[in-house]
């Protein structure tokens, strides 16, 4: 088995600046406020590296937040799910 069978066979939770996300848990503001529902859309501005590990994130508002990649998936397995 070639090592991209073996990758087609594991989820993966690499994403790309400029995939559509879907950010799978409530986005909090300032205090206990939600600034964004689960479910939420994004695009993929910013990806980890060794100083910060987290994916940033821009919403359709144009602001930024910072997610691990546990907290997202692809917009486009989801729609494929969905179907």
């Amino acid at each position: 088995m070639t090592d991209s069978q073996d990758t087609q066979h594991q989820p993966s939770r690499l994403f790309g600046i400029g995939s559509q996300v879907v950010v799978l848990r409530n986005v909090r503001g300032g205090g206990s406020r939600d600034l964004y529902p689960k479910g939420v859309v994004g695009i993929v501005v910013r990806i980890p590296n060794f100083d910060q590990p987290t994916y940033g994130i821009r919403f359709m508002d144009g602001s930024e937040e910072a997610f691990p990649g546990s907290e997202l998936a692809s917009l486009i397995r989801i729609r494929k799910n969905a179907c």
